[in-house]
């Protein structure tokens, strides 16, 4: 089935609000590792989409090789929850949605020094007010260890969530979405599950609660959100893809304070702006990777 632009633009939107919406829903499971969080998230969305990979391995031969973008995507992407969950227990909602969305400033600057791709004088601008921004919440943080760390995680899920972009959009030059993201998904889902054995966490829903709560982490920002950005990356390329997902922290942050009843802190509104608007000049003129 064909797209426009303007129809993939607005299925990818719906997935901004979708996406938005696992900081709230990883909030209300607090007694669960970050680690076993991330695994459920990643290994709910691999089985939910293992029956229509597995039928349409039966019509094509499955080849590894085709498959080496989709494990380095997963791996990065197991680091990128691993540390992004993580700061969810130790900052606001606010900060580390801003933080972690700093991954197109990071896709920038690999796509520099490890493919050789040159700046625009624009991605400079946008990098160095993005680097701003962060800079004045870090300021605000030193007084409080835990935030400050916290936010340290976050800018750590920016970075792998950069390197899950670039792999996956290099997997997705000759792989369709079910291929790429049972794949990825799995790859992440066996990473963190070997990460909560070995580290003791527990690993069974112990409440109603946990189990709703988890389930609805898996299918919305999951199977819903993420799945529609890699579908989105083939229709609109990553760049558009990447501007429409800077709606998603004012989302998150506007679901905290309606659900969770937490406020933005002027620092986060000030440092948050300064960001948002980084990250949009060094997106706007971004044409490869």
């Amino acid at each position: 089935m064909k797209f426009s632009n303007l129809q993939a633009a607005l299925v990818v939107l719906f997935g901004t609000l979708l996406a938005s919406t696992g900081a709230l829903w990883i909030r209300l499971v607090p007694d669960l590792s970050p680690i076993v969080v991330g695994w459920y998230r990643v290994f709910g969305a691999g089985l939910f989409f293992l029956p229509f990979f597995i039928r349409q391995r039966r019509r094509q031969p499955f080849v590894a090789r085709s498959f080496r973008y989709s494990l380095l995507a997963g791996i990065a992407l197991a680091l990128h929850f691993a540390l992004w969950i993580s700061s969810l227990y130790f900052t606001s909602v606010s900060n580390s949605v801003l933080l972690v969305a700093t991954h197109p400033i990071f896709v920038a600057i690999l796509a520099r020094f490890v493919f050789r791709l040159p700046l625009a004088r624009q991605e400079i601008w946008g990098i160095a007010l993005a680097f701003v921004g962060t800079t004045i919440i870090q300021w605000h943080a030193l007084g409080d260890e835990a935030g400050f760390w916290g936010n340290m995680m976050a800018l750590g899920g920016g970075l792998f969530a950069a390197l899950y972009f670039l792999f996956s959009h290099r997997s997705r030059e000759i792989l369709n979405t079910i291929d790429h993201v049972v794949v990825t998904y799995l790859a992440a889902a066996v990473i963190l599950f070997s990460w909560a054995v070995i580290g003791g966490y527990r690993l069974v829903p112990v409440s109603w609660e946990e189990v709703i709560f988890l389930a609805l982490l898996i299918l919305l920002p999951t199977v819903g959100g993420h799945t529609i950005f890699n579908w989105g990356v083939k229709q609109l390329g990553p760049t558009r893809v990447s501007l429409l997902m800077l709606l998603e922290p004012p989302e998150s942050a506007f679901l905290a304070f309606l659900f969770l009843g937490e406020l933005v802190a002027p620092t986060t509104w000030f440092g948050g702006s300064i960001i948002l608007f980084g990250l949009f000049l060094a997106l706007k003129r971004r044409k490869r990777v």
